[in-house]
């Protein structure tokens, strides 16, 4: 087996051990933050950790919602 050969099999693998990782990793996904609209107010969970979230808002009522995403300060 020649040095190119060797080569082109290594990264091979480490291209394969990397999409099982990300697979891994995809299937530990948090479930997405989910704000519901209802004529009575909103209805979502109290806390977020941090970091990328996916958020769903569903408007049930028979109103127009919107929603608006603010980063407060400390404190």
């Amino acid at each position: 087996m020649n040095v190119s050969a060797t080569c082109q099999a290594t990264l091979l693998t480490v291209c394969l051990l990397s999409l099982i990782a990300k697979s891994k990793r995809s299937k530990r996904r948090r479930r997405p933050f989910r704000i519901v609209a209802t004529d009575a107010g909103f209805e979502a969970p109290d806390t977020l950790a941090a970091g990328l979230r996916h958020i769903t808002f569903e408007n049930r009522g028979s109103e127009i919602h919107e929603g608006m995403l603010v980063k407060l300060p400390t404190g």
